[in-house]
């Protein structure tokens, strides 16, 4: 099954059924998307704001999809080495 993000609008939806106290189970429902996906959707970016708030969490959302994931490996100057030492010698 394919996944597909959460767009600003069901996390603007998410932020509003929370407030009137529907369950997760309620709101997946509603937006044809599972309870779990909303439950860690609210879990993961209630971080201390005293709520769900969508605009933050959508921005949030944006940034992470635009930092490139490659960055990790670019830092590891051991795998970085082997890796051009491996594509140097093969060519």
């Amino acid at each position: 099954m394919p996944y597909h993000h959460l767009t600003e609008k069901e996390r603007y939806v998410i932020e509003h059924l929370i407030i009137h106290g529907l369950s997760y189970r309620e709101i997946g429902r509603r937006l044809n998307r599972h309870h779990t996906t909303i439950s860690r959707e609210v879990k993961r970016n209630w971080k201390g704001l005293g709520r769900y708030w969508h605009i933050h969490t959508q921005v949030e959302a944006e940034r992470t999809k635009s930092r490139a994931r490659h960055w990790r490996k670019l830092k590891n100057k051991r795998l970085y080495n082997y890796v051009i030492k491996r594509i140097t010698v093969g060519a």
